[in-house]
């Protein structure tokens, strides 16, 4: 899932650059995307602290917001994030110098041109798909599928059969039967990696696509509910805020 973060305080500017945004992902039908819309600054600016992690993608601002403006805003994303892209759309070129002092990838001013924005999206977009990725295969029902890693949001075991759940393709899942192997054999590198932990004997799950964490269950992106075991909940814990530590020392 391809997450995108648009914020401007102005509800009717608000709905013209989400409205191009969505007009984008039509488009781009290889683009599984989805978008969060935010009118407040301040909101998205605690969502972002209390996440802990940066829950997007890509981020499109505008500048003048009271309560906390777009540059503000910025700097509050760098402070979880070096890398991830941030869009200025603002009705002035005033803060152009400050923008880019926070690292953004561009600044569009308003009325937003559809054509210069989808320029800039595919871009970033091109970006984020060449990210360094970890290629593993999985012997399933239908073959030996080659995936990235990054891509798997959690495993499922039932009855000697996986079931991979990733986030390409909108929702697919990859079944693997492993009748000769353990559920944790069979899911080979996933069980080392410190970006997944498994709270429960028959999952493992990604850290990153981790929405609520509870004393209970993992709330995925997908809004799965995965159990943890109470014997390994201060396990499961310890790897979630040390994947979070990582991901803001980055």
């Amino acid at each position: 899932m391809y997450r995108i973060a648009i914020c401007d305080n102005d509800a009717a500017q608000l709905s013209k650059i989400a409205t191009c945004v969505q007009r984008y992902l039509q488009d781009r039908r290889d683009i599984n995307g989805v978008i969060e819309t935010f009118i407040s600054s301040a909101e998205l600016a605690e969502r972002i602290t209390e996440h802990g992690v940066i829950p997007y993608d890509v981020f499109l601002l505008d500048i003048l917001m009271p309560d906390v403006n777009g540059i503000s805003l910025g700097r509050c994303i760098r402070e979880k994030s070096n890398d991830v892209p941030i869009i200025y759309v603002s009705s002035t070129k005033d803060f152009a110098f400050e923008a880019y002092g926070v690292n953004a990838i561009q600044y569009l001013t308003k009325p937003l041109d559809p054509d210069r924005l989808a320029e800039v999206m595919d871009r970033v977009y091109e970006a984020h798909c060449n990210r360094p990725k970890h290629i593993v295969a999985l012997k399933s029902i239908d073959g030996v599928i080659q995936i990235a890693m990054e891509e798997i949001m959690y495993v499922e075991n039932r009855g000697r059969i996986a079931t991979y759940s990733v986030t390409n393709g909108g929702g697919t899942r990859i079944i693997c039967p492993h009748a000769s192997e353990t559920f944790e054999q069979s899911v080979g590198e996933i069980m080392d990696s410190k970006d997944f932990v498994q709270p429960h004997k028959s999952y493992f799950a990604n850290l990153k696509y981790v929405k609520v964490f509870k004393n209970d269950s993992l709330t995925m992106d997908d809004d799965a509910a995965i159990p943890i075991n109470q014997k390994r909940l201060a396990a499961v814990r310890k790897s979630y805020l040390s994947y979070m530590s990582r991901l803001m020392g980055e």
